[in-house]
This record gives structure tokens, sequence and C-alpha cells, in this order.
């Protein structure tokens, strides 16, 4: 098997590990939480493997693994997104989530508004049957004007506290490294060596 065949595994083994991930409850927030709610992120998930290019664009030996998504919203899962809220050190405090949610600080991407675009938030709650709760406890009724409070709401939280990254990718990445890097490593050096020979 050639380097690149080997590699070409490896970006499938990648985006399987990602799938699993994804589904996967992990404690995000705090809470125990699968992202996957509709299974479309997931699905959408594929790799390519493209040539390496050096620092002035040429082709250069070697390939890379290209982990894609065709869902927009992927790399803000993936990376996190700061939120737009800002907040002094005593809230910070007493209120954890907005610590948790710091772990995005790093990401490139960030919420300018202080709530997420309309009916965003409405379907999400829709995808995860979420139900309006009153404030003394149990459920609300699933009227139009409680699930729209609802949305605005959670809307309203999400946007400004911001997103925890998942690292369904990198942490899929890391793991099939640690089980598949020596076979590609291998098959690399096998390549040169021939040719090498080729060129004697």
């Amino acid at each position: 098997m050639s380097a690149k065949q080997e590699i070409e595994k490896l970006g499938a083994y990648i985006v399987k590990l990602a799938q699993i991930n994804l589904g996967a409850s992990q404690t995000i927030d705090g809470k125990k939480r699968v992202t996957n709610a509709t299974g479309d992120l997931s699905k959408s998930l594929d790799y390519k493997i493209v040539q390496k290019r050096n620092e002035k664009g040429q082709y250069v030996s070697g390939f890379d693994i290209q982990i894609t998504s065709s869902e927009d919203y992927a790399s803000f899962i993936e990376q996190g997104v700061q939120g737009s809220g800002k907040f002094s050190e005593a809230q910070k405090k007493a209120n954890s989530s907005i610590k948790v949610r710091e772990s995005a600080k790093n990401s490139p991407f960030k919420f300018k508004s202080k709530n997420l675009p309309k009916g965003v938030m409405a379907r999400w709650i829709k995808d995860k049957g979420i139900k309006p709760q009153k404030k003394g406890g149990g459920y609300a009724e699933k009227t139009k004007s409680t699930m729209k409070n609802l949305a605005f709401v959670l809307g309203q939280a999400i946007a400004t506290k911001g997103i925890s990254p998942r690292n369904y990718v990198k942490d899929a990445t890391e793991q099939a490294l640690r089980n598949s890097a020596g076979k590609v490593a291998r098959e690399i050096y096998i390549d040169y060596i021939k040719k090498e020979l080729k060129s004697k």
C-alpha cells in the first residue's frame, strides 16, 4: 500500500472518530450533552487529500488531510464562539457557566449581537425537544408565546456567553494519529526509498 493510500485510510478513520465524538455524551458547561442533535453535522463530514505547498504556494512532496463539512456551523462547533457579552470578575465568579465558555476565548469566531438570528434558536429547541419550564418548577404549556420567550432567553444566553469548543475533529485526529501514525510513516519512508532508487 502506498503512502497516499495510507493517508486516505487515515482521513476516513478521522471522519469516523469525529462522527462518534459528535454522537457521544460529553460534559459541556457542567452538563451532559450530545452535540449531534439532528445528525446533520456528522453526516456532512468528509475529508480530502491535498498535496502540500510551501510558503510560496508551490507544490512540494507530501500530502495533507483536510476534514470538510457542508454545514456552515461545523467550524463554530469545533472551535467554539466567543460571546458578545462583557462580564465583570464578580459575575464570572458567581456564574460558573461563564467561566466554562471562556474556553472559546482563542476562537476566531465571535457573536456580534446580544441574541441569535431569528428562527435559529426555535429550530434548535424543536430538534432537541426542549420544553418551557415554570418558575416554580415543572413544565409550562407549549404555546406560541412560551416557546417564543424560551427561544429569546436561550438565544440571548448563547450569544452573550458564547459556545464552548467541542474539538470533535481535533480529538479524533489525535486519537487516529496515535493508532495509525506508524503505518503512515512507514509507507512514506518506503515511497521515499523507491523514489531514491528510481533517481539513481
